[in-house]
């Protein structure tokens, strides 16, 4: 019985870790400012900012729909693809996906660590770096 709750455990905590740092590192594919940013826009993924946006419905939703659904081929190809990208970024931030995601990746990685803290109350030094390694991945920059 012990065993099933530690892999339980482990799952959750591997979870929570792991949605944290999969949706800070979609929010840095949309602000950090490489000029290739925004390649899962281009791919059109469907990323947490994202469906925080369509949910919203409205204004903010149909803008970022039409980026989605806009053909970008041809000589102008790579130009409105910039376009379309800067665009949806712009939708994102304003409906305040972004912001929301970000609190949902510091939400996730808190309810991990807190996981972590549950089941292995002595502060090891194990414990401390997968701490800072779960702080860093939803702090980083790039």
């Amino acid at each position: 019985a012990q065993s099933k709750l530690v892999l339980n455990m482990d799952i959750r905590f591997g979870e929570y870790a792991g949605l944290a740092f999969q949706i800070k590192d979609d929010l840095l594919d949309l602000v950090y400012t490489d000029p290739n940013y925004g390649e899962d826009i281009r791919e059109k993924k469907v990323t947490l900012p994202v469906i925080l946006t369509l949910n919203q419905e409205g204004r903010d939703a149909d803008r970022l729909r039409r980026v989605f659904t806009q053909e970008r081929r041809g000589v102008l190809g790579e130009w409105r693809w910039r376009k379309a990208r800067d665009e949806a970024v712009q939708v994102m931030s304003d409906s305040r996906a972004i912001k929301s995601a970000e609190a949902k990746a510091y939400e996730f990685a808190d309810m991990a660590i807190e996981i972590l803290n549950e089941g292995f109350p002595e502060r090891t030094e194990s414990h401390l770096v997968l701490e800072q390694l779960i702080r860093w991945g939803v702090s980083r920059t790039h």
